[in-house]
């Protein structure tokens, strides 16, 4: 037998060897101190480990402090590591723990495949898991699962904590609020914005509509606390909050789960807790409370409308037969009649033109126009015991005797009857 042929070695040992690009990704959910120093911790750990070896050149230290790891979205550098992940720049990621990595199972899976399917592998330093081993994607499942039943656990400690500040009737910090600042834990009145909220509450008491209030604003140049114009939904927000009366409504919102972190409005899901005299308030109780019905009634205006009802519906009563007023057009012309006289039956009640109703209203209620919502709110009922005469019964208890001048010769000849009437003379006179 002949002795093997020895072919000798041409490189050295160390050009041999390729070095793996090694990179770590380190990430701490909040932006506390104790937090930020596990977070630099994190970093200078796996640097100096990946130095240390000789066999391994730094790809980058990718790090994500004070972001949740349930979700991916705002995992900024966790983002442009895959990314050079598949530029090819990265062959071996090495993290802490699965938690520090993701806390939903599905984005961890997902993430991790597509690395793997890249050629590059992942290890789990506290779990002691490596992806391109055996039975590293099952390890990595199960241990997954735990983290993120832990984020779910972790969450609804958090939560019952919460609502049980909310029982107390303490908030877990103040909001940023137009005519309020957060001082020393308390809601404190600031003095210009506060006069800005009570001309609102005033405005819309005069027959102001919201539209109009938040145009008026813009106009003066006013801005909300974040630097933005005034919009009807905001100005509608001041109008019903009741922080501006002193009070506190709790958990006006909450989130459906610590995965997704969907804020929702809750109408009904969830308990609120409303804490009364909590602070000092910008408004009084009496006027807030007015308010709310001034909304209230204008929002069920919309409705009302659309089923041919007005704010004078069951308001106007016969003093002769004791029915209700009922509203008719005709000839363009808007009335409102007796419903007995209306059906045929007996009651000496005469026609009440609406234009005319409003002009008294108009005046009972010191407006420039006609409002629904401040009718609504103020007047219980108008009786009508003679013709001409109009008697207001107030929600306040106040009685108010008024009457109304009938000027039915001077109200038939509108300018368009006029107009109308000039044609048909001119037409007789040439011929036309």
């Amino acid at each position: 037998m002949n002795g093997a042929e020895i072919i000798p070695a041409t490189k050295p040992l160390e050009a041999q060897i390729q070095k793996k690009k090694v990179a770590a990704y380190a990430r701490v959910s909040t932006d506390k101190k104790d937090q930020e120093s596990s977070y630099e911790a994190q970093a200078a750990h796996f640097e100096k480990l990946i130095m240390n070896n000789p066999e391994w050149e730094l790809a980058g230290i990718y790090t994500d402090n004070g972001i949740s790891g349930t979700s991916l979205k705002h995992r900024k550098q966790f983002l442009q590591m895959m990314e050079d992940c598949r530029a090819k720049k990265i062959d071996i990621i090495l993290t802490k723990s699965i938690s520090r990595f993701a806390r939903n199972t599905v984005d961890l899976l997902n993430s991790v495949r597509e690395l793997k399917g890249l050629g590059i592998e992942v290890r789990f330093e506290k779990e002691n898991i490596n992806t391109s081993g055996m039975g590293g994607e099952f390890l990595l499942t199960v241990t997954a699962a735990v983290a993120e039943q832990e984020s779910v656990s972790i969450s609804n400690n958090v939560k019952w904590a919460i609502r049980r500040k909310y029982q107390r009737g303490e908030t877990s910090g103040g909001t940023f609020v137009y005519g309020y600042r957060w001082v020393d834990r308390q809601y404190v009145i600031e003095p210009e914005e506060a006069e800005v909220i009570r001309q609102m509450y005033a405005g819309l008491l005069r027959g102001e509509s919201v539209y109009a209030i938040a145009k008026r604003l813009r106009e003066e140049g006013r801005l909300t606390v974040r630097g933005k114009q005034f919009s009807t939904v905001t100005v509608r927000r001041i109008l019903s909050n009741p922080l501006y009366a002193g009070d506190l409504l709790l958990q006006k919102v909450f989130v459906r789960d610590c995965i997704s972190k969907k804020v929702i409005n809750n109408i009904g899901q969830r308990d609120r807790y409303y804490v009364k005299h909590h602070h000092a308030g910008i408004v009084d109780r009496e006027t807030y409370d007015k308010v709310q019905e001034v909304l209230a009634y204008r929002t069920k205006m919309g409705f009302m409308l659309r089923k041919g009802m007005t704010c004078f519906t069951h308001k106007i009563q016969c003093g002769s037969c004791g029915k209700w007023y009922s509203r008719f057009s005709k000839d363009g012309y808007v009335d409102w009649i007796c419903s007995t006289r209306r059906k045929g039956g007996k009651c000496p009640s005469k026609y009440l033109p609406e234009r005319k109703l409003k002009a008294v209203c108009c005046r009972v209620l010191g407006l420039e126009e006609f409002d629904e919502a401040v009718f609504t709110v103020k007047v219980e009922k108008i009786v009508i015991p003679e013709q001409h005469r109009l008697v207001f019964h107030m929600k306040d208890g106040t009685i108010i005797d008024e009457t109304w001048e009938p000027v039915c010769r001077k109200d038939w000849w509108t300018p368009e009857r006029r107009a109308e009437r000039s044609r048909q003379y001119k037409g007789r006179r040439f011929g036309a």
